[in-house]
């Protein structure tokens, strides 16, 4: 399984660093959140996968700058 995940300034942002990161056919199964106080579970699960050094520096950089994008690979089998 392959699980990508984008932090950017906006949600729209995050969409278009995935876009650029990911095969076109995987465009439909793209799932998109803000990130506030009130986040799903879901969101906050993702979250705990960033690097604690990438959120801080993300905090650091004036809104609507920086971005981050990781993949992540896990064996079900």
């Amino acid at each position: 399984m392959r699980v990508c995940v984008a932090v950017a300034g906006s949600q729209a942002d995050a969409e278009k660093t995935l876009r650029s990161k990911i095969e076109e056919d995987f465009y439909p199964a793209i799932k998109s959140s803000p990130i506030t106080d009130d986040s799903n579970d879901e969101v906050m699960r993702l979250l705990q996968w960033i690097p604690d050094a990438v959120k801080e520096t993300l905090k650091q950089v004036p809104l609507g700058m920086g971005e981050y994008y990781a993949e992540l690979f896990y064996d079900l089998g």
